[in-house]
């Protein structure tokens, strides 16, 4: 059954730039390339035969338009879909005004879509009184042509006086709205009248006599196309329920209206200033009235944090060194709050401390809550920012490209966020309260960049790389490459051949990414010539890990690197198994289970067994602070135990060879009724008869309606 979430309404504050005529820039568009025929809700659930078909509830109903002008417009009525869907281009051309939404809609097959906007429309039945008020989803197509093919009803015997809700109900043609179950059985009535066996029933309705239900036909042709669209709320059990459903390829990034816009209004107002350094504005939404404030919010948790530090002078002294490194970086300056101008909006944003002992830089990172509200009935600012598609490369292929060279190196673009100038008429939305002791007097200190936190900020940063590869790439063709396709956030995972390319790489990166405001540091390689080309001072400072027979490690997306052995160990393991006394919850399980991060799938076997603890878990329905029956427990920690020896496990980063005659790659895939999984080897072959092999594996488990194993077995080869 396809799954909806629906996030409370978004507002925002000024006009956006509407999404036209500028468009995406060019590493852009290779990125999130805009399909002719986008994803729909459109799922195929029923068995097609070749003289079978099933007639789809379909009416013409009257929608007005913004100046209340009525117009004529197929709709398919749906008793299995909780929410209401209307065609982006019947919203258009109604001119209705759309509210941001941000719903994720997934169909069957685990087909998925993107709904951003809503809206509110009125319709009239052609045929009584009826009219009602829908709230809709708005989507490129609500569903595909129905019906499939044409139907031949010359021999229906349709009774005289029987008005039909769609009078070209046989006839394939499109459809622009669906109504769901909020008012399909308000529209039926009891009536309904059979027209013979082989035919569908007439039911009567307020908006005319639907034809439904099964036709056999001989001269049919054959129809291999059926319909549904069923549509379910997601509540938050039904998100941990996905948790350990099965998991499926991506699909291809669609932009949606409101990235589409987004991209426009950064395209329109993004600046360089004399340095090369960007200047971007913060790309909000509409309706800015509802936008919260959040003084009195913020200064209530500032003055709690306060009493926080005060209890603990080291991470006092840590706090106010990263707030005195932003004045004095001129990432931030102080404010008069007199000096504002009558009514003008704003916004405080409440902060709070993260600790992060495996940095080898900042130990303590300050974050801003852009999310802090101080009424249910006002929007936070994250609510009324746009969020922007993703414009870098998945994280799964960066790694597994990482992999591929000889030598390898990673370096991180220093304070990225903060590499990048927030615009002067958007800073009063990114003010915080600060004083580094309370016997000092309160300021009021505006941020001068992107502000980690703020819910536009990774595709502001990241857009902004992408845009100095568009302006100074073509100087630069090795780094360009390596901005757009290997580069996660301010992460950099690549390599090259030869130390001599390597250091070519490099030395371009610098340079690129130089012109843009972007230093990089924290270079760190398997190759001691690479690294002596490198400031002591630019190096990565490796972290000591005692568990482990290595020496030292660095944290490269998610895994632990060792360059000196150039091998790689899973990250956020336990260090140790857990007290066996401790009381075990599903809490405690999840908390733990989502800790696990294995992007290439190395230890996926060792992972789907917790998973499957949790799905049986999900499955009994227990509580989530209930204790577990004693056989889970006991399982859970023999598990946890055994997890503790993962850091025993070291894999070769590289799989690739000098004199390599030929690769081949062996795929396999295995099910049982549980779970299914494959693994994918890269053989190596030499002239010598030598051959080296090397693997990437994926395990998942089944869903709660386990299949047929046939049906399983081929998941894991897909």
């Amino acid at each position: 059954m396809p799954n909806i979430s629906l996030p409370t309404e978004s507002m925002a504050i000024p006009p956006p730039v509407p999404a036209a005529p500028s468009q995406p820039s060019t590493s852009v568009q290779k990125i999130l390339a805009p399909v002719e025929h986008p994803v729909s809700t459109t799922c195929s659930s029923n068995f097609a035969q070749s003289t079978k078909t099933v007639l789809l509830l379909t009416a013409v109903v009257q929608v007005f338009d913004k100046k209340s002008h009525p117009h004529p417009y197929r709709v398919l009525l749906d008793s299995g879909s909780q929410v209401n869907f209307v065609t982006e281009d019947m919203a258009n051309r109604l001119g209705l005004p759309k509210k941001p939404a941000n719903v994720s809609i997934t169909g069957i097959n685990a087909l998925r879509i993107l709904a951003r906007d809503k809206v509110t429309l009125k319709f009239k039945s052609r045929v009584s009184n009826f009219q009602a008020s829908l709230e809709c989803l708005v989507t490129p197509k609500v569903t595909g042509t129905i019906p499939s093919s044409k139907i031949n009803i010359n021999n229906w015997d349709i009774p005289a006086g029987v008005v039909l809700a769609d009078p070209e109900f046989h006839t394939p043609n499109k459809v622009d709205l669906l109504i769901g179950t909020e008012l399909f059985f308000d529209i039926l009535k009891p009536s309904q009248l059979n027209l013979a066996d082989n035919l569908p029933q007439l039911r009567d309705t307020h908006l005319g006599w639907i034809v439904s239900g099964v036709i056999v036909e001989p001269q049919i042709s054959n129809v291999s196309v059926q319909h549904a669209s069923h549509v379910s709320l997601e509540d938050i059990e039904r998100k941990m329920y996905k948790f350990w459903q099965i998991e499926e390829v991506p699909d291809v990034p669609t932009l949606s209206t409101e990235e589409m816009a987004c991209e426009t209004h950064f395209l329109s107002t993004y600046q360089r200033d004399e340095s090369g350094r960007f200047i971007v504005s913060l790309p909000f939404n509409e309706n800015s009235s509802q936008l919260d404030d959040c003084r009195s919010l913020a200064l209530k948790r500032f003055l709690m944090l306060e009493k926080q530090l005060m209890n603990n002078p080291e991470l006092q002294a840590q706090y106010v060194e990263f707030v005195r490194e932003y004045e004095v970086l001129g990432h931030s300056r102080e404010i008069n709050e007199a000096d504002d101008p009558p009514n003008q909006q704003r916004y405080y944003l409440p902060h709070h401390a993260v600790l992060r002992p495996s940095s080898s830089s900042t130990k303590c990172r300050v974050v801003f809550d852009a999310s802090a509200k101080s009424s249910s009935e006002k929007l936070s600012l994250n609510e009324v920012l746009q969020v922007g598609p993703v414009v870098q490369n998945d994280l799964h292929f960066i790694v597994l490209r990482f992999r591929k060279f000889k030598i390898a190196f990673s370096g991180d673009v220093a304070k990225m966020y903060r590499q990048v100038l927030q615009a002067l008429q958007d800073r009063r939305f990114l003010r915080i309260f600060w004083r580094p002791h309370p016997s000092q007097k309160l300021r009021v200190l505006e941020l001068c960049t992107v502000t980690y936190g703020t819910a536009s900020a990774p595709y502001l940063a990241t857009r902004c790389l992408v845009q100095l590869v568009e302006e100074e790439g073509e100087f630069f063709p090795i780094a360009s490459r390596i901005v757009m396709e290997e580069t996660y956030m301010d992460d950099v995972l690549s390599g090259a051949d030869s130390v001599e390319d390597a250091i070519e790489a490099q030395q371009q990166l610098k340079q690129l990414l130089g012109r843009g405001g972007f230093p990089i540091h924290k270079w760190c390689s398997n190759s001691k010539e690479f690294l002596e080309r490198i400031p002591v001072e630019d190096q990565e400072k490796r972290v000591p890990l005692e568990e482990r027979d290595v020496n030292e490690a660095i944290k490269v997306l998610g895994l632990l690197w060792n360059p000196n052995a150039d091998t790689l160990y899973i990250a956020n393991h336990p260090k140790q198994p857990p007290p066996l006394q401790q009381r075990v919850t599903k809490r405690v399980m999840y908390s733990e289970i989502a800790k696990f991060f294995d992007p290439l799938g190395l230890v996926s076997p060792v992972i789907v067994l917790a998973k499957l603890m949790a799905q049986r878990l999900w499955q009994l329905k227990v509580g989530w602070d209930d204790p577990i029956d004693e056989d889970t427990a006991q399982e859970w920690q023999e598990l946890q135990a055994s997890l503790s020896h993962l850091h025993n496990i070291a894999i070769p980063r590289c799989v690739t060879f000098q004199g390599v005659v030929a690769f081949e790659l062996h795929g396999f895939s295995d099910a049982s009724t549980v779970a299914y999984g494959a693994c994918i080897y890269l053989r190596s072959l030499f002239n010598d008869g030598i051959c080296r092999t090397y693997a990437s594996d994926m395990a998942c488990w089944s869903p709660s309606n386990a299949r047929s194993m046939s049906s399983m077995v081929s998941s894991g080869g897909f």
